[in-house]
C-alpha cells in the first residue's frame, strides 16, 4: 500500500532527525513506566527483539528481564516466520540478518509461544509508526503480524515508542493486527 511506504520513509527521516539527548529522555521516562507496569510484573516470559540503529533502544528493558529472573526470548526469522531463542544473557554472539537485525544463533533453545503464553507471556512489538488503537505499520515482512493473529487472547503485547512514532490514524489491512499496549513518551 501506497500511503504505508510514505509513512515508512515519513517516520524513518523523524526517528533519524531526533536529537540524541531526546532519544534518550524518552528511552528512560518510556522504559521506567514499562517496568513499574502490572503486565511487567505478572509477566515470566518476555519475547522482545534487539533493536536496530533508529529503534528505541530495548536493551535496558531486555537487561531489566534477565535481571529480574524472568526468561527472555529473541526471533529469528526462518523459512518466512519469525522463531524464538531463549538467550541467557545480551553478550551474544549474534547473527546480522539479511534485514538489518540481529538475532541469536540458530542453536539456542527454541521457545514456542503457546508454552511461553502458559507461564506468562509479555511480547514487545517493533513497529515504525503506531496509532491510539495499537495499529501499526512495521518494516512491511509481515512477521509480526502472523505472530500476533496465532496467539491465545491471554498474551500481552505492548510497544515501546518514541512520541513522534504516535500518529493519529494509520491505514489498516484484514491482516493487521493491534499490539494491546503503547508506551510512550508523555512529556513534551
Amino acid at each position: 500500500m501506497e500511503e504505508k511506504v510514505r509513512i515508512r520513509k515519513k517516520i524513518r527521516a523523524l526517528l533519524s532527525g531526533l536529537p540524541e539527548e531526546e532519544r534518550c529522555r524518552q528511552e528512560k521516562e518510556v522504559t521506567a513506566s514499562l517496568l513499574k507496569s502490572p503486565l511487567w510484573e505478572v509477566c515470566s516470559w518476555v519475547f522482545a527483539y534487539l533493536p536496530m540503529g533508529h529503534e528505541f533502544n530495548l536493551e535496558p528493558v531486555l537487561g531489566a528481564a534477565l535481571a529480574s529472573g524472568k526468561r527472555l526470548a529473541l526471533p529469528r526469522v526462518e523459512k518466512k516466520r519469525l522463531q524464538f531463542h531463549e538467550v541467557p544473557n545480551l553478550e551474544g554472539p549474534w547473527i546480522v540478518h539479511s534485514y538489518g537485525m540481529r538475532e541469536p544463533e540458530a542453536d539456542s533453545p527454541v521457545v514456542r509461544a503457546e508454552q511461553a503464553a502458559a507461564e506468562g507471556l509479555l511480547i514487545v512489538v517493533p513497529g515504525l509508526a503506531f496509532d491510539s488503537r495499537g495499529y501499526r505499520i512495521g518494516y512491511g515482512g509481515g512477521f509480526y503480524d502472523h505472530l500476533l493473529s496465532a496467539l491465545p487472547d491471554s498474551v500481552d503485547t505492548v510497544s515501546c515508542l518514541f512520541r513522534e512514532q504516535l500518529l493519529s490514524g494509520l491505514p489498516v489491512e484484514t491482516h493487521d493486527r493491534q499490539v494491546r499496549s503503547l508506551f510512550v513518551s508523555v512529556k513534551v
